[in-house]
């Protein structure tokens, strides 16, 4: 398989400066602080971390026991540029890494990161998310809403977008995949 260099994709929204990661993980918080453990010590790990700015926006906003981990290696390098505490996995190790993380966090984040999984896969890698958490973690994910009228824009934008969600189909994995308590919240672009 071809290795792909995603940051020819991402430069054309983000760029490598701190002000841009600030506001970037300013607005990850804002999209997230509702469904975060009230705890600042709370063990939370970023699934698909990207360039780290849901992980710099936890930071900012006083959270200190974070990890996370992409596929890309460029965007971990610009996460760890900024001294953020992530690690490289490459797709083929990705169930691996995440069995070796068992019943270890309080919260797994995961932003716009399903809809780049092959379809046939993502219920193995939602069961060893789930795996990941704890005695009442819980987990927190965001996708291209389907169901927005700029649903084809999200989905086709991206070469890498192997699917889509809307509600319903986001309900449905994730309680496959044995979440329990699923309530999406919903926004013209996203689910959350």
């Amino acid at each position: 398989m071809t290795d792909i260099d995603y940051s020819r994709y991402y430069s054309r929204w983000h760029d490598d400066t701190k002000e841009h990661a600030e506001n970037a993980g300013r607005g990850d918080y804002k999209a997230l602080a509702r469904f975060l453990p009230e705890k600042r010590d709370a063990s939370i790990f970023d699934f698909g971390c990207g360039m780290g700015f849901a992980l710099g926006g936890l930071c900012a906003e006083g959270y200190t026991t974070l990890s996370g981990i992409d596929s890309d290696k460029s965007q971990i390098e610009a996460a760890l540029a900024r001294d953020l505490p992530v690690e490289l996995v490459p797709v083929d190790k990705t169930l691996e890494n995440l069995k070796s993380r068992a019943a270890s966090y309080d919260a797994v984040i995961s932003l716009d990161v399903l809809e780049h999984i092959p379809p046939e896969a993502i219920l193995d890698v939602l069961n060893a998310i789930r795996a990941t958490l704890r005695p009442g973690g819980y987990f927190i994910c965001r996708v291209p809403n389907c169901d927005s009228l700029v649903a084809s824009h999200f989905r086709y934008n991206d070469w890498t977008h192997r699917t889509q969600f809307g509600q319903a189909s986001l309900d449905f994995v994730l309680y496959n995949a044995g979440f329990k308590n699923i309530s999406p919240s919903y926004s013209p672009s996203g689910l959350i």
